[in-house]
C-alpha cells in the first residue's frame, strides 16, 4: 500500500511466484485503520475482500467492471 499524495510506501507483501495479487492483498487489507481510504482497481473486487476491508473500518473506493 502507497500513500497517493507523497506515493510513499508504508506496507508490501511478498509471496512466492504461485501465490496470486488477491491472496497476498487479504494480508495487507488486515493492516488498514479506521480514517484511512483505500482504493483499488476493478481486478481486486469481490465480496470476500470488500467484507475484509470493510471490517477494517477504512473507507473503501473500489472500481468493479
Amino acid at each position: 500500500m502507497a500513500e497517493c499524495g507523497s506515493h510513499a510506501v508504508f506496507e508490501a507483501v511478498i509471496g512466492s511466484y504461485s501465490i496470486g495479487e488477491i491472496e497476498l492483498s487479504r494480508e495487507l487489507v488486515a493492516r488498514l485503520r479506521p480514517g484511512m481510504l483505500l482504493l483499488a482497481d476493478r481486478g481486486f473486487y469481490g465480496f470476500r475482500l470488500w467484507t475484509q476491508a470493510a471490517a477494517t473500518g477504512a473507507d473503501l473506493a473500489w472500481r468493479v467492471g
